[in-house]
């Protein structure tokens, strides 16, 4: 009988293991969902820590409209009705070293030549309030981010999912226009105004420690920044008699973008 027994339990155990299917799933620890349960590492399903910023939009200390009046250092009024700012070359130094997103995106120079490039490029305007930057595959403590006002680079993108593909209008030869802004001028402000700008290199770079913040990426990571778009036409003439004016070299203004928590 004890045989009996012995053989029925072992028939049940082989029964429930043949009936048993392994589970895929994410086992990347630095994934947001990584699944200690899983048996198998599935193929490129995990998920990674989004970068996001959270924009409110300024002038001065008040909120943008698109009918606040500006004045800018040679009397002239304006209003800035819409606005179309480009960023890229997101870096963040994670325990001393500098981390990218993982996203990659494929662009051609106009010579023809492909490469790939780190999908960070993103544009904003001042109706924008959350921008996704992209993810990252790395957790710790965060001590300082950094981007790129504009695109230093000439390549043209070709990727139909980038955020540059349908701005082409802002390429020029020589690379894309950093920030297009779209203005009413003249006494009754009624009057249709295009400033392009590209910037000095020099100044592009916004960079923001985290030294007062408390930034550690396990999930999604975001910072509050503030746009003040007073800041941008300050000292520039605005050329009343042209519909559209190019302003090369422009030094970004100091806290044109700063962080807010």
């Amino acid at each position: 009988m004890k045989i009996v027994h012995f053989i029925l339990f072992f028939l049940s155990v082989m029964l429930l293991h043949s009936c048993y299917e392994r589970e895929e799933g994410c086992l990347d620890l630095l994934a947001k969902d990584y699944t200690i349960s899983s048996d198998d590492a599935c193929d490129e399903c995990c998920t990674y820590p989004e970068i996001q910023f959270r924009l409110s939009h300024m002038v001065g200390d008040t909120s943008w409209t698109r009918d606040t009046v500006l004045v800018n250092t040679f009397g002239q009024s304006y209003r800035i009705r819409d606005a179309v700012i480009l960023i890229s070359n997101l870096v963040m130094d994670i325990g001393g070293v500098d981390e990218g997103i993982i996203e990659k995106a494929n662009y051609e120079s106009p010579s023809g030549e492909f490469v790939e490039l780190n999908d960070d490029h993103q544009f904003f305007r001042p109706v924008t309030s959350l921008l996704n930057i992209g993810s990252i595959r790395e957790n710790g403590e965060v001590n300082f981010v950094s981007f790129d006002v504009g695109v230093p680079h000439n390549y043209i993108a070709i990727n139909e999912e980038s955020p540059l593909y349908n701005y082409d209008t802002l390429y020029t030869d020589e690379g894309y226009y950093d920030i297009s802004l779209y203005l009413k001028i003249g006494d009754s402000l009624q009057i249709d105004k295009i400033v392009r700008m590209e910037l000095n290199t020099a100044s592009s770079q916004i960079l923001l420690p985290l030294v007062d913040v408390n930034k550690i990426i396990r999930t999604d990571f975001g910072l509050q920044l503030s746009i003040d778009y007073e800041k941008l036409l300050e000292n520039v003439m605005i050329e009343e008699t042209q519909d559209v004016q190019i302003v090369n070299d422009f030094n970004l203004p100091n806290e044109f973008i700063s962080l807010t928590e």
